[in-house]
């Protein structure tokens, strides 16, 4: 999922200095600097492409059709994971800084849910997730 901290650096600010020191390393391999960049970085980046509600709800909607019609393990795993980890960071975000997960979850949008309902968004979520790992589970 941090596959869009990439996207964010090469396609969505091309031109900022990390985005710059991204391409060095990237384009010199050097994976334990951008993977340190990233660390070091990632709290500045809010306007993702992946780490956000819109695609959270389009993942949530593809994990549920993978789950109720695969039988492929691998699959459910790959996408349980991807839910999971996006499930993480914004449990972490939130909190550290409430206000910081708002404004990635909602980057584009003019309207946002307010940070005392984060919480319920974040129980809505994580609901969902142990309903895959369930279902996972159970095969």
């Amino acid at each position: 999922m941090d596959i869009d901290h990439l996207i964010y650096w090469f396609y969505i600010n091309p031109n900022i200095e990390e985005s710059r020191l991204a391409k060095v390393a990237f384009d010199k391999r050097d994976f334990r600097s951008l993977l340190k960049l990233l660390e070091s970085t990632h709290q500045h980046h809010t306007n993702m492409v992946f780490h956000h509600y819109f695609a959270q709800v389009v993942i949530a909607i593809i994990s549920f059709f993978i789950f109720t019609s695969s039988s492929s393990i691998f699959a459910k795993s790959f996408i349980l994971a991807i839910n999971l980890h996006l499930l993480v960071d914004e449990i972490k975000d939130f909190r550290s800084d409430p206000t910081h997960l708002q404004e990635w979850l909602f980057a584009r949008e003019s309207k946002q849910l307010s940070i005392s309902s984060l919480k319920y968004y974040l129980y809505i979520f994580s609901f969902l997730v142990l309903i895959f790992a369930l279902l996972l589970i159970i095969q």
